[in-house]
C-alpha cells in the first residue's frame, strides 16, 4: 500500500503483543496512509521492541 502511494518507510518495527509500528519518512505520507487505515489502527497503549537500525542503514 505505501509503494502504491508513494509513501517512502523509514522503519517498520513489531509490537507487542500483536501489530506494527511503520515509521514514514515524510510526515504528510504518514497522515495520508494513516486516513486509508483509519479502522485497522491500534487504540491506546502499546508495549515496543527495543529497536536497533541494521548496520549500514
Amino acid at each position: 500500500m505505501s509503494a502504491k502511494h508513494g509513501a517512502t518507510i523509514s522503519a517498520i518495527e513489531a509490537l507487542v503483543p500483536k501489530g506494527t509500528r511503520v515509521v514514514f519518512v515524510r510526515a504528510e505520507d504518514a497522515r495520508a496512509i494513516e486516513r486509508i487505515y483509519a479502522a485497522r489502527l491500534l487504540a491506546g497503549s502499546v508495549t515496543r521492541t527495543p529497536f536497533w537500525p541494521r548496520p549500514g542503514s
